[in-house]
């Protein structure tokens, strides 16, 4: 009871309000054994085997046990780690003074991630009430977590996220400290677009556009990626690939869909809601292939393809049947002076969007909608050229 525990690690001390512990040769038995460490609070009730050798030998300490908290900071637990690992660094490096250290020393890449130790194998059934992790707040967290040579391999733990919900397997690994990595399965249901732009750093760096989006997205993946300091994901090792599904997506001043509105010469489309799609795609090494979907645009159907580098270059198709009460003024008025337009309801227009992601450019292929117009003025015109089409669609 009230027991304070403190070392190199945990300077601040590991309390132990209350707890029994039943000690054998062989193993110790843990009964409601509570913990708290820095702001984090721990229930353990199992059983710890092997514990001799691991204290005496520095061999592999096991245990099995049921885990419940109310709160985890691991924020805490990193930024500890890391201050641990630069006292480290100070201690064996040429002399100099505490402030100068202080101002010019800087994690490494490892400093920041949260390491597994190598000599412990240990599994827990846990339920843990809220998780704080950089800037999300991760709630009634529940499945099995083995820890095991540098290792924890998660099954089937789910948590409720981002106003959506979330089922991972898989591991994290730090074998080699230095470079952590993961390798999942996620299972994401109803996820809150806006709020996973503003948690997740790799998000606003590879998909800026989601920073002025709303509605939620779905989705079922495979991820493996090595995590910096940080523990975001360094995209150029990134793979994987699943499929997203949204609804009730609204895309508000995206330049992209800015420059199409300024093609079509409605403002309208600048601000789109995509009700529902569907989306297949592969993660290689951070570039983002999007194979073929449907879906559509203020009620106008599009199909999507193509690709984005990691670096943010664009390649992406856009194949749009526009209807024409979504031509602006402009564009209508020259129409109506083209013998035959009548019948034209609709326009078949290609776009491509390349630049980058800050900076996207939209370029129209008009060969389908001249095309189509040539075609219905053809029995009026008998054939001559019409002139001035090539100059429809042109930019404000």
């Amino acid at each position: 009871k009230d027991l304070l525990l403190v070392n190199a690690e945990f300077p601040e001390g590991i309390s132990i309000p209350q707890g029994s512990v039943t000690i054998t040769p062989a193993q110790l038995n843990l009964k409601q054994l509570q913990a708290k460490v820095f702001s984090s609070d721990f229930t353990l009730q199992g059983n710890i085997s092997n514990y001799l050798p691991y204290v005496f030998k520095n061999e592999t300490l096991k245990g099995n046990f049921s885990l419940h908290s109310n709160r985890i900071n691991l924020n805490e637990f990193i930024i500890a780690q890391a201050k641990a690992a630069r006292q480290t660094k100070s201690d064996t490096t040429a002399r100099a003074s505490a402030d100068s250290i202080a101002l010019t020393d800087k994690p490494t890449a490892a400093e920041g991630a949260l390491e597994i130790p190598k000599n412990i194998d240990v599994q827990f059934t846990s339920n843990i009430s809220t998780i704080l992790f950089d800037n999300l707040t991760i709630r009634n967290v529940k499945g099995q977590i083995s820890l095991d040579n540098a290792v924890a391999t998660l099954k089937n733990l789910s948590m409720d996220m981002l106003e959506g919900k979330m089922v991972m397997n898989g591991q994290y690994n730090t074998a080699n400290p230095k470079i952590p990595t993961v390798d999942f399965k996620l299972n994401i249901s109803d996820f809150d677009i806006h709020a996973a732009y503003e948690a997740f750093t790799f998000l606003r760096k590879s998909i800026p556009v989601a920073m002025n989006c709303s509605g939620q997205v779905s989705a079922a993946m495979n991820f493996s990626s090595t995590l910096d300091k940080e523990m975001s994901p360094v995209m150029t090792t990134a793979n994987g690939g699943g499929y997203l599904e949204s609804k009730g997506i609204l895309i508000n001043d995206n330049p992209a869909m800015n420059q199409l509105a300024s093609v079509m010469k409605n403002d309208e489309l600048s601000r789109l809601s995509i009700s529902k799609l569907k989306i297949d795609f592969k993660l290689e090494n951070g570039n983002i292939i999007v194979e073929p979907f449907k879906t559509s645009f203020a009620g106008n159907p599009v199909t999507i393809y193509g690709n984005q580098t990691v670096d943010g270059q664009l390649d992406y198709t856009l194949s749009m049947n526009i209807d024409r009460k979504f031509f602006g003024k402009d564009i209508d008025n020259l129409l109506k002076s083209i013998p035959g337009s009548d019948n034209i309801k609709n326009l078949d227009i290609d776009a491509k969007v390349e630049g980058t992601l800050s900076k996207p450019v939209i370029k129209p292929d008009l060969s389908k909608a001249i095309k189509a117009v040539t075609k219905a003025a053809e029995k009026e015109l008998k054939g001559n050229l019409l002139q001035g089409i090539q100059n429809l669609f042109k930019k404000k």
